[in-house]
């Protein structure tokens, strides 16, 4: 069978002509499960769209490849349509497709193919031939037709992909001039997030089809998937009506850990016919996104109307039609030629909706043209959001609040419930979500307290006389988040003290005190149970220098009845207050029986920091109440008088006198949100003294340098920062390096702001590099000011003749005058090449002997080859001098 197979196909490659049928069409797969660990069971359609009247060849099946191995595809039979008959090519059950319009034909062809491990497949299938005459795939008869798909079977995604079904069919109809859209209208069972992007219609071995081309004026909705031509323009070459394939791709995206991840994609080949006519499109009103609460209803209306007065029927497309048993409805009434077209929307979801991306529904309106029929598409997205959690309500028990609700209503087998989100926040404000607002905004004022799987929750550590509000959400398996539950108030019950005050009254590092009060608890339904908690009572109050974890007992108070438990506040003695802040607990005992803990309350611990004219104060606390307003306070030499007040906890007290010691305390106001305690609560910090001084550096001078070659001095010149960016600038320091880049050492210090320029003459090189600091009255030096650097002029030159008869003059062959040489390389030659003399000191000093026999040489002319090292700002250069020196004798 192999055999006949490949024989006919060689066949159809000679004579492509003879099977020139294939108009458009799609391949779709879905997940059937998995028959055994690690493997992927999955069903594959190739839906095909072929010419009838081209030709006579008909297709019983498609060889589909499953792109797990270079031989690893099938035969799926075709399985639309009815049986064939005693005369048909076909053979049951293989089935003869369905006509669905003139020369059209509609073939669904079915395989499966089970995946052993994980990875990305392509799936394809190729045959020949397109239906001849499509005007932008020159010699289509003769071009391969090749469908794709693109899977991603990974173990990470759950569940398994399947492909979007596409639930509009691939053929179309066009007017000359004017814009035509087709919508493939996609529906993804997996609730995935589509995008969609033109692709190029694909030949043999999965490359674009030979000279393919998009005429201008096609686009894509990248979210919407509405493809646009803007306007078909008739082609000479080609008889009227001409036909146009194009191909885009429906990209499937799903979040994983955090990431969108592609899971899959389908392209679609899809073919538009275009002829002369005078019609003009449907057009739609149009409509905005929405959302509809779980098994509530959604309804809205559709509008559209045709600039030709042509009847119109309007059909809805999409995803939530035919879902079961909760499909949505799209009725129309029954209305005149000429009149507007309406059509109504209606959709209950159930809980198994539920999802995070929208589903996309597609309102199709086309017109009944008499020659060729028009359609416009328009789209929305619609999201079904769970209903929000009910019957939240709080409870307190000691410094916990425990949180019960009813379970949440939706929980779909497709997108389970994983869960539930508690936010709370300090205060009892009010907030509603907005429409279509799920979760909770950070806008809201709530922040996140924890997370269950079930409807109990219990927030511990908590603090007395805070109102707080909480609100919960269900969460599900894709991220997505119900609406937020009704908010419940609650506050801690009064059965402990409550700490008001940690008042700072005497600042010592020895014999500081501190006055500490409570509110004392309540009895009864909101305080304390006398019956399960009998006397006796005692209070244990504990310390601990800072602001946190009080450890230490500092006091005990007893009553013998509650009526007696009258004591509201303690004062605590010889404390180091000036160095700590101090942190406060009480513990409420009935008998040996620990009730409950006060929240932990600290002192406002005053911190200062001294600056240029000024002091920089800040503070730090830890309590349980809000500390909304700060009062500053200086000493004035009598007493502490008010210089400020923030709702911040730094202040800045500026122009003041350096070297001038100045003393400040904060008084802190806060309050609880519990309105029923007292406020405001007033506690002072210690006393915290500073001394202004100016340890900010002035700003750097920009300094210039002049080399004078001849006097071997470098002239430097800067800025006096005094009279641009600072006032008390007194000296400056000069640094220098001999080369660029290298390590800057002090030269020098300029003793006066006035004094602007230096002269450096102690110089051997004048190559190097500077800059100038300045230094302020309180010795503070500013930072490197810009380089400027100056580079060396050497100089070197040899005679043309010297005299070596030892009359005194000229006897040795010596440089010029020279400077900035750091040594040299000298070879002396004889008119036969031979080397008489080397020399490495700039001075050489010959004195015309040869270097081997030191017998003296011959009058004549000698050359020379000297290399001379010079010394510059970037290192040593070499420079080459060449000539010939007369020795006379």
């Amino acid at each position: 069978m192999k055999k006949l197979i490949a024989i006919i196909f060689l066949f159809a490659v000679a004579v492509p002509s003879l099977a020139s049928h294939f108009r458009a069409g799609e391949i779709t797969y879905v997940y059937l499960g998995s028959p055994g660990p690690g493997q992927y069971k999955y069903g594959f359609y190739i839906i095909i769209y072929t010419n009838t009247c081209s030709t006579n060849t008909d297709d019983c099946e498609q060889e589909l490849f499953f792109g797990d191995g270079p031989a690893s595809s099938a035969m799926a039979p075709r399985i639309n349509g009815p049986l064939p008959g005693p005369n048909d090519d076909c053979i049951a059950p293989q089935r003869m497709g369905e006509m669905v319009a003139a020369c059209i034909k509609k073939n669904i062809y079915y395989t499966e193919h089970t995946y052993n491990a994980p990875s990305n497949y392509l799936v394809y299938m190729e045959s020949y031939a397109r239906n001849a005459g499509i005007v932008n795939i020159p010699n289509s008869g003769t071009a391969a037709f090749r469908l794709e798909a693109w899977l991603n079977i990974n173990p990470f995604i759950n569940p398994p992909n399947s492909s979007v079904q596409l639930n509009n069919p691939p053929i179309d109809e066009a007017c000359f001039g004017q814009c035509f859209y087709h919508d493939a209208a996609p529906y993804d069972p997996d609730g995935d997030s589509l995008s969609f992007s033109l692709s190029a219609c694909l030949g043999a071995g999965g490359n674009n089809v030979p000279f393919y081309f998009i005429p201008s004026g096609v686009s894509i909705d990248p979210v919407t998937g509405i493809f646009k031509w803007c306007s078909p323009v008739p082609n000479v070459n080609f008889p009227i009506p001409q036909s146009y394939n194009f191909a885009f791709i429906i990209h499937e995206w799903r979040k994983i850990s955090g990431q969108w991840i592609k899971v899959g994609w389908v392209e679609r080949d899809f073919q538009v016919e275009v002829d002369n006519c005078s019609n003009q499109p449907p057009q739609l009103a149009t409509l905005t996104d929405t959302c509809i609460t779980a098994n509530q209803l959604l309804t809205f209306g559709i509008t559209a109307s045709d600039p030709d007065n042509d009847l119109l029927t309007l059909s809805g497309l999409g995803g939530t039609f035919g879902l079961n048993p909760d499909s949505s409805r799209f009725t129309t009434p029954a209305q005149p030629q000429g009149s507007p077209a309406t059509g109504t929307f209606s959709w209950t979801p159930s809980c198994e909706r539920v999802r995070s991306q929208p589903y996309l529904v597609s309102f199709k309106a086309i017109d009944n043209d008499g020659q060729v029929q028009l359609a416009n598409y328009q789209s929305v997205m619609i999201y079904v959001l769970a209903p929000p959690v009910l019957n939240l309500s709080a409870s307190s028990q000691c410094n916990n609040i425990t949180l019960t609700w009813d379970a949440a209503t939706c929980n779909p087998a497709s997108n389970p419930l994983s869960g539930y989100r508690i936010y709370r926040k300090s205060d009892c404000s009010p907030w509603s979500p907005a429409v279509c607002e799920t979760g909770v905004p950070a806008a809201s004022g709530y922040t996140y307290a924890g997370t269950t799987t079930t409807t109990v929750f219990t927030d511990v550590n908590l603090s007395y006389g805070v109102s707080y509000s909480y609100i919960v959400i269900a969460c599900y398996a894709d991220g997505t988040e119900s609406y937020a539950s009704a908010p419940v108030c609650v506050s801690l019950r009064k059965e402990v003290p409550i700490i008001t005050n940690v008042d700072v009254t005497s600042t010592s590092a020895t014999v500081g005190t501190i006055d500490l009060r409570w509110e004392r608890p309540s009895a009864g339904a909101a305080g304390l149970d006398t019956l399960a908690y009998p006397p006796p009572y005692r209070y244990d109050i504990y310390r601990k220098s800072g602001f946190t974890n009080p450890s230490q007992l500092s006091a005990s108070i007893t009553a013998s009845a509650f009526y007696l438990l009258t004591a509201t506040g303690v004062t605590d003695n010889n404390l180091n207050t000036a160095d700590s802040a101090w942190c406060y607990r009480i513990d409420f005992y009935s008998g040996s029986q620990l009730i409950c803990s006060s929240t932990p309350a600290s002192s406002v611990y005053l911190s200062a920091s001294p600056a240029d004219n000024t002091v920089n104060l800040s503070w730090s606390f830890n309590t349980p109440w809000n500390n909304y307003l700060y009062e500053v306070y200086r000493f004035n030499g009598t007493s502490f008088v008010l210089i400020g007040s923030t709702a911040a906890t730094g202040y800045t007290d500026d122009s003041l006198a350096n070297g001038t010691s100045y003393c400040y305390k904060v008084k802190a106001l806060g309050q609880y949100s519990d309105q029923s305690l007292p406020s405001p609560l007033v506690n002072w910090s210690e006393e915290k003294c500073a001394i202004p001084v100016d340890l900010v550096p002035p700003c750097a001078p920009a300094a210039t340098v002049t080399a004078d070659c001849e006097l071997s001095s470098n002239a430097l010149a800067w800025n006096n920062p005094n009279l641009s960016c600072a006032d008390d600038v007194v000296a400056y320091n000069i640094y220098h390096t001999p080369v660029l880049n290298g390590d800057y050492n002090l030269i020098a210090t300029v003793p006066s702001a006035l004094i602007t320029t230096y002269i450096d003459d102690s110089l051997t090189s004048i190559a190097g590099c500077y800059y100038v600091t300045a230094i302020d009255s309180f010795n503070n030096e500013s930072p490197a000011g810009m380089s400027a650097c100056a580079d060396n002029c050497p100089e070197y030159a040899l005679p043309n003749v010297f005299t070596p008869n030892g009359d005194g003059s000229n006897d040795l062959f010596i440089p010029f005058p020279y400077k900035y040489v750091k040594d040299i390389d000298l070879k002396i030659y004889n008119r036969w090449g031979d080397l008489v003399f080397t020399a490495s000191d700039p001075d050489i000093n010959w004195d015309g002997r040869h270097l081997l026999s030191k017998q003296l040489c011959s009058n004549g002319v000698y050359y020379y080859v000297c290399v001379v090292n010079e010394i510059h700002l970037e290192g040593i250069e070499k420079r080459v001098l060449t000539g010939f020196v007369h020795l006379i004798r």
